[in-house]
């Protein structure tokens, strides 16, 4: 028998999956967010890079092609993080609780009694909990393969910028 303190407990642990739902989203933005000023500062600044890459004198021709390579291997992994976050922004199968056409059909108009309602919403919980954090899961793991190609293409970039 289903109680309703069975049934609060679940839907906590739905509200959970929602807030961290959240909380990664607002992780995600804020990334979104360095990226683009950074490829905006790099495309702003691409035709100062030039000018300092002819100022070299072209017996330093490898040199050239050393810093060429650091500046696109940065943008390289820039790049790579800004589509891990924007498919990490986009919108994903979000599980609902409860399918009131179902409800509907399932109990043909008439009211279900609170036992058998708050099993069902329990069972509803579950599947949705189990799905939502599959979710959320994935978006994580997107979020922490930006991080690393982030600081892969900022370690680039500043290895350019140095040298």
């Amino acid at each position: 028998m289903a109680t309703k303190d069975q049934y609060e407990f679940f839907k906590s642990e739905y509200q959970e999956e929602n807030d961290r739902n959240n909380e990664l989203t607002k992780k995600s933005e804020i990334y979104f967010s360095i990226i683009s000023l950074f490829l905006t500062a790099v495309f702003f600044n691409i035709k100062d890079f030039l000018e300092v890459l002819q100022k070299i004198p072209s017996v330093n021709v490898p040199a050239i092609r050393f810093l060429i390579t650091l500046l696109i291997l940065a943008l390289l992994f820039i790049g790579i993080a800004l589509v891990l976050i924007i498919n990490s922004l986009k919108i994903h199968d979000f599980e609902g609780v409860c399918n009131f056409d179902d409800f509907i059909k399932k109990n043909d108009r008439k009211l279900q009694d609170d036992v058998d309602f708050f099993k069902d919403r329990i069972a509803d919980y579950i599947v949705a909990c189990d799905r939502n954090t599959e979710v959320n899961d994935k978006k994580a793991g997107l979020i922490v393969k930006t991080r690393i190609a982030l600081l892969i293409g900022f370690v680039f970039t500043i290895s350019f910028v140095v040298i």
